[in-house]
């Protein structure tokens, strides 16, 4: 059996701190990914979530939402700028010159038929020009 030096010994130890301090970064390296990758699974699902609200962050100017520096008629002026009043219009009421020719239940199921029949052949026309006829 040997016996290491002392200056051995330290050397050893300097090599278990750098062996921890890399395996640490593989560690984070992985929980960064995983964290990246949880977070465009979330962007996927809710694109007004987390990652929104992370990108918003990122681009917003620190005093974007601070209105305690405009006074309330500085404030006034700039929201009738950018939101100007307008005169309403009312909605006018149209007439039909011709006349409405009346239906039953029973016609509007026949041409529903009809289109549906019309709707799969063209789904499957369509399929066949894919394939290359």
């Amino acid at each position: 059996m040997t016996t290491l030096s002392s200056e051995e010994k330290e050397k050893g130890k300097g090599d278990e701190a750098t062996m921890r301090t890399v395996e640490e970064s593989i560690q984070a390296l992985g929980s960064k990914t995983r964290c990246w990758d949880n977070l465009l699974d979330e962007l996927e699902v809710d694109g007004w979530g987390r990652a929104y609200k992370i990108i918003r962050s990122k681009f917003k100017s620190p005093k974007s939402n601070d209105n305690e520096l405009l006074c309330e008629a500085e404030l006034r002026t700039v929201v009738s700028e950018l939101f100007p009043l307008h005169t309403i219009i009312s909605k006018q009421q149209t007439t039909v010159d011709e006349e409405i020719i009346p239906f039953t239940q029973d016609e509007v199921k026949t041409i529903s038929a009809k289109m549906e029949g019309l709707l799969q052949i063209h789904v499957l026309y369509m399929k066949r020009w894919d394939e290359g006829m």
